[in-house]
């Protein structure tokens, strides 16, 4: 599950260039080493990480148990940025956070035996 993630992450990221004017793009290759280190430890630990959890969940424990999970891949990249690279946290990001773990929380109580 962690090499079909990841190859598809790799596939789907020259797509997301598309709309980006060639500026846009060069001004990527214009940053500091910060810039790079960040962007790796938020596209590792705050999505692929996550995701490739939430794949291997899948596996050992099915879909029925681990669909209400993938809501707080989102949550969790956002913590994680907040907690490590000291980023703001906004009211409608806050709200998105408890909405999904109340979610999450929601299914993984009342699901039917």
């Amino acid at each position: 599950s962690f090499t079909y993630t990841f190859y598809l992450f790799l596939l789907v990221m020259p797509f997301m260039l598309i709309g980006s004017s060639p500026q846009e793009i060069m001004a990527i290759s214009k940053q500091t080493p910060s810039f790079y280190m960040t962007l790796l430890y938020l596209s590792l630990l705050g999505t692929i990480v996550s995701t490739t959890g939430f794949f291997y969940l899948t596996q050992k424990k099915g879909a029925k148990t681990s669909s209400a999970y993938i809501f707080t891949v989102p949550f969790f990249a956002v913590l994680v940025s907040y907690v490590v690279l000291k980023e703001a946290l906004t009211f409608p990001t806050i709200l998105g956070g408890i909405l999904a773990v109340s979610g999450m929380v929601v299914l993984s109580l009342y699901r039917t035996k």
